[in-house]
């Protein structure tokens, strides 16, 4: 049955809604997000409509979208790098596992190293210089 708007794009159905000529969701299409000409730009990331509101369908590599927020796009930069170095809760360099992208890593999910001859606790049990660990320590 014909509404009076004209068939769609592929000479099917009726279309909901005409954009400049051409057959438009306005609740899925990022360039008529929620009305015609409405166009989604999303900062460093692919854009996407949502039911009629602009969201971020991925991010560019190295960015995050840590607050889920369309306004500011992917604003976080991934600075996490799993297995990189990393302070311990001692103060030791240890290596880093990433545990949640949008969350700092803890002083925790900071591996300690095996415990060497530096007259400091590298391993952070609370010994300095383990001497059943390390024999030859002087």
């Amino acid at each position: 049955m014909d509404d009076g708007r004209g068939p769609d794009q592929d000479g099917g159905g009726p279309c909901g809604t005409r954009c400049d000529g051409i057959c438009a969701d306005l609740s899925s299409d990022p360039y008529n997000c929620g009305a015609c000409g409405r166009t989604c730009v999303v900062a460093r990331a692919t854009s996407a409509c949502i039911a009629g509101e602009c969201a971020v369908a991925t991010c560019e590599a190295g960015f995050l979208d840590c607050n889920a927020d369309a306004i500011d796009g992917c604003e976080l930069e991934d600075g996490c790098a799993h297995g990189g170095s990393c302070t311990t809760s001692c103060g030791s360099t240890g290596t880093g596992t990433c545990t949640s992208a949008c969350m700092p890593a803890p002083a925790s999910a900071c591996m300690p190293p095996t415990e060497t001859c530096t007259y400091a606790d590298d391993d952070c049990d609370g010994r300095v210089d383990d001497l059943a660990e390390l024999a030859s320590c002087e």
